[in-house]
């Protein structure tokens, strides 16, 4: 035998040996790593189910009218408030009550599904809300974060709210040059602007 087959005879009797002197934690370990696997399918496997439910609820809640799609939207931020579906049943919900649309765009502002577009439309909710109790303060503080370019032209118009003078008609252009996705909100844009506030 050369000397390399001897080497690798050893290296395997060590081998062999180690894996007999061990073989009880090797298997504890084996059947470790199936169960974690089963539990990661099982848990997998119930997000999926819980993103199906939420949808079918969703589904229905848009398809209800009244009070029954209010009951079913609360039903699915609660009961679903993991999703995404939650957030975008509270942005919903702050329309259909204004009494309680605070809370509801705060949740939207929270929540770790809501897209960025829920957030940004919440945001700018919570600046005309703040706006119209007479509170500049909120509504300055809210509007520090930017928004994407389809909500320029509200942001903008808002900012120029809280501004005067040649600052107010600067965020007023801001707003015109903006894509414009609301013909009431165009109209008196370009009205202000006409009048040369």
């Amino acid at each position: 035998m050369e000397l390399e087959e001897v080497v690798q005879a050893a290296r395997r009797e060590a081998w062999l040996a180690w894996v007999q002197a061990h073989r009880q934690q090797i298997a504890a370990g084996a059947l470790v790593l199936v169960l974690a696997l089963a539990g990661v399918g099982l848990w997998l496997e119930r997000l999926h189910t819980l993103r199906e439910a939420a949808a079918l609820l969703y589904q229905q809640a848009l398809n209800a009218q009244g009070d029954k799609q209010t009951k079913l939207l609360h039903e699915l931020a609660t009961k679903y408030a993991d999703t995404s579906y939650a957030a975008m049943a509270e942005l919903i919900l702050a329309a259909r009550e204004p009494n309680e649309a605070e809370v509801h765009l705060a949740r939207v502002l929270a929540h770790p599904r809501a897209e960025p577009e829920w957030r940004w439309q919440a945001r700018l909710d919570l600046v005309r809300l703040a706006l119209a109790k007479g509170d500049k303060e909120k509504a300055r503080a809210l509007l520090q974060e930017p928004v994407g370019e389809d909500y320029m032209e509200l942001y903008a118009f808002l900012r120029a709210q809280l501004a005067t003078g040649n600052e107010r008609r600067s965020w007023l252009k801001k707003a015109k040059a903006a894509p414009s996705h609301d013909a009431a909100l165009r109209r008196r844009i370009d009205a202000l602007l006409r009048e040369g506030s």
